[in-house]
């Protein structure tokens, strides 16, 4: 019995330490993503009504794909 109780503690620690591992790396995914954007929202500029003018590939918006793309070549 006190085999299978240390057995279970170690167990329950790995599992603990690999959602903690998860979760860390979770955050550096979503800050460096809100770093990204707010340094291509910086770039862009304002116009009188309103609209954000900036690079080509901004004209119509920052989409799910180019933010991925974006952060992939941030990382390399």
């Amino acid at each position: 019995m006190f085999i299978i109780f240390g057995l279970i503690i170690i167990g329950l620690s790995l599992v603990s330490m690999c959602i903690n591992v998860v979760q860390i790396k979770l955050e550096h995914f979503f800050e460096d993503l809100l770093l990204m954007m707010m340094e291509e929202y910086e770039n862009a500029q304002l116009t009188e009504d309103g609209t954000l003018v900036g690079p080509p590939d901004m004209q119509h918006g920052l989409g799910m794909m180019q933010m991925w793309r974006m952060w992939k070549k941030r990382r390399q």
